[in-house]
């Protein structure tokens, strides 16, 4: 498969939770997450040498970074037309051709569930979302409305290999970073997709029995091997942080 290197960087405590508590965007709780997980300085400057060491072209998040489960969403008009063009990959020279396009702020939201927030806070990084066709055509159509570039990849949900395939035949992306939580995590790990690991593990506890991890996704079977890992590296830290980077070993 075509597809661009896969790195994840995560934040987490010692017992592997990427949150405090379930069904909590990080949105709404990041002081207190910063709070509890100390050096607020660590995570921004490992961020910036995984840019310099990878340069990545794309970053990629799950839609439950952003929109918590109750969150109340804008209803969209009704789209009367032609569904058959809005389930093609909508790519505008707008944003394509803009010589500020730096990079991309990936979004696995099938569901459309951030359509309240179609915007990309960094400078020189647009926001992309990955959709399937089931996806609504309303969301589709307001998307394409707004000029705002999406991927078809998958029927129900999103096809995550189809989906990096794209970004790298379409984009050039040749490689992504997801920091997107446990689920995202999870769905690239089971996909086998996932290249090198970054874990900024924090000295501090949460325990749970549902609360977010590194790696959510479904149970191994019996017959099942867990995903092998060779450690590149471990730096410790003063306040207590520890940086472990692995590699993917692959089979």
């Amino acid at each position: 498969m075509d597809r661009p290197k896969v790195v994840v960087y995560q934040e987490a405590s010692v017992d592997g939770r990427v949150a405090y508590t379930p069904d909590v965007s990080m949105l709404y709780v990041f002081g207190k997450w910063r709070g509890m997980m100390g050096d607020s300085t660590l995570y921004p400057e490992l961020m910036e040498w995984i840019k310099s060491t990878h340069h990545p072209q794309a970053f990629l998040e799950g839609s439950g970074t952003f929109v918590r489960k109750d969150c109340k969403l804008d209803d969209l008009p009704l789209f009367h037309g032609d569904t058959q063009q809005l389930y093609g990959d909508f790519l505008p020279d707008s944003v394509l051709k803009d010589p500020k396009l730096q990079g991309w702020g990936v979004l696995v939201d099938s569901k459309g569930l951030c359509r309240n927030l179609l915007a990309w806070v960094d400078e020189g990084i647009h926001g992309l979302i990955l959709v399937a066709k089931q996806t609504s055509p309303e969301y589709l159509a307001d998307l394409q409305r707004k000029e705002y570039p999406y991927l078809v990849a998958g029927e129900e949900r999103v096809n995550l290999p189809l989906a990096l395939e794209k970004l790298r035949t379409q984009l050039g992306v040749t490689c992504i970073c997801s920091a997107g939580g446990g689920k995202i995590n999870g769905a690239l790990l089971r996909a086998g997709l996932v290249d090198e690991i970054n874990i900024l593990v924090c000295p501090v506890v949460i325990g749970g029995m549902e609360t977010p991890s590194l790696f959510d996704s479904p149970d191994l079977k019996i017959d099942d091997w867990p995903t092998k890992l060779n450690l590149i590296s471990v730096q410790s830290y003063d306040e207590g942080h520890v940086w472990f980077r692995y590699e993917v070993i692959r089979e």
